[in-house]
């Protein structure tokens, strides 16, 4: 069996829930949107796993670069 690793967005119409599994899943946190979530996980990376390159910051780089890239084409 595969063990989870990074924070995980559970996502539903109205809320996004996030595990770290880094932690062990004792890190836990709620959020209204997938931008207060993506808030709270950063600041969860940076505070509890400092100097890890992965996980959130590449999430939200790529998420930037599509926009950016989106903006350029119209």
């Amino acid at each position: 069996m595969t063990k989870k690793t990074g924070i995980e967005f559970d996502k539903s119409d109205t809320e996004v829930l996030l595990v770290c599994h880094d932690c062990g899943g004792t890190w836990r946190a709620f959020a209204w949107t997938l931008a207060e979530a993506e808030k709270s996980a950063e600041a969860h990376e940076e505070r509890a796993h400092p100097g890890y390159t992965g996980g959130i910051r590449q999430r939200l780089d790529k998420r930037h670069a599509k926009r950016r890239e989106r903006a350029a084409k119209r």
